[in-house]
């Protein structure tokens, strides 16, 4: 594990992945792996960092922090992708090519490509708004 940290506190993905490769993690405990995922994550080893949760979660399914990194960590994944598109992107899209330049410097909340409110910041905006359900909050530089 020193090489992993070693690696790690200087940077350097490629040493870290080497030290990596020298370590029988089969052998290792939930604590190394644990540990071993956030040098990874330090180094700049994204992928291992992904790999070594991946296994230190099979190899130790009691142990929650590391069900929490590979959940994580884990690749994306589509859920469905048979949704019809919103409406409501595209004409708030289009209110802000159309007016943006009239609101520069301050806070706006659209509603399918209408302007609901307007204010400096994002507080006094919100304190405008009685929900913000389904209504674009968005500071116009």
């Amino acid at each position: 594990m020193g090489a992993l940290e070693l690696a790690a506190e200087a940077g350097d993905e490629r040493a870290f992945i080497q030290a990596a490769r020298q370590i029988d993690w089969l052998e290792r405990s939930a604590a190394d792996f644990s540990r071993a995922v956030h040098l990874a994550l330090k180094a700049g080893a994204h992928l291992l960092a992904r790999n070594l949760a991946a296994e230190g979660a099979r190899l130790h399914p009691e142990h929650s922090e590391l069900q929490k990194m590979d959940r994580v960590l884990a690749p994306p994944r589509i859920v469905c992708t048979h949704v019809p598109p919103d409406p409501s992107v595209r004409a708030n899209a289009e209110w802000l090519r159309t007016h943006a330049a009239g609101h520069r410097g301050r806070w706006v909340a659209l509603k399918n490509g209408m302007l609901v409110a307007s204010a400096p910041n994002a507080r006094e905006l919100k304190e405008q708004l009685p929900g913000v359900q389904g209504i674009l909050l968005t500071r116009i530089a």
